[in-house]
């Protein structure tokens, strides 16, 4: 049983718990989905949907601060970074009907306390981290730079789920026009 049956599946849950939740995700729709066999489920996840809930989340913590650090690599502020980022967002949301908000999201709302729940609060804590050092890096104090991260992380999830429940990239949209003013010189 190698590794693609393990990445199958973590790849099929991650779509699955993004599109319709870790509760309503069972064990026998991701290897149906999957196409892996059942032996394969507890080989490669021996603590069963939590351990597979946890490496999902930790795929998709890996793959959002891949987007954020990129969106950053290829831009000259954060302004620009994030306006990336959230056209990006829009973006998956659309391509997917608005059925795939934010992976993390969809799963921290739900989970209980656990491996997966601290999984999501990792995930979120590395985001918001990527932002506070970007801001700190054009010029914000320590204390700004921690609370612009939180107000603009939430800000962007707020209008991820407003976005996939309402079912247009409208609020995203609004928010990039908000940028410039919630941004606004607070470097002090």
């Amino acid at each position: 049983m190698g590794n693609e049956s393990r990445d199958k599946m973590l790849e099929t849950a991650g779509l699955l718990f993004r599109k319709q939740g870790y509760n309503a995700t069972g064990l026998n729709q991701i290897l149906t989905e999957s196409g892996t066999p059942k032996g394969s489920l507890y080989y490669h996840f021996p603590g069963g949907k939590e351990q597979l809930g946890q490496e999902a989340m930790d795929a998709a913590a890996q793959e959002m601060g891949r987007k954020i650090y990129t969106a950053f690599e290829s831009t000259k502020s954060f302004q620009e970074a994030m306006e990336i980022i959230i056209d990006n967002a829009a973006a998956d949301l659309e391509d997917s009907d608005f059925e795939c908000g934010c992976p993390i999201a969809t799963v921290a709302l739900e989970a209980t306390p656990g491996p997966v729940l601290q999984a999501c609060c990792t995930a979120f804590q590395a985001a918001q981290k990527i932002l506070e050092s970007r801001l700190l890096m054009e010029g914000f104090s320590p204390a700004s730079s921690v609370a612009m991260a939180t107000l603009m992380f939430s800000a962007y999830e707020g209008a991820v789920i407003l976005s996939r429940t309402q079912r247009t990239s409208e609020p995203l949209r609004s928010l990039k026009t908000t940028l410039p003013r919630l941004l606004g010189d607070d470097r002090n």
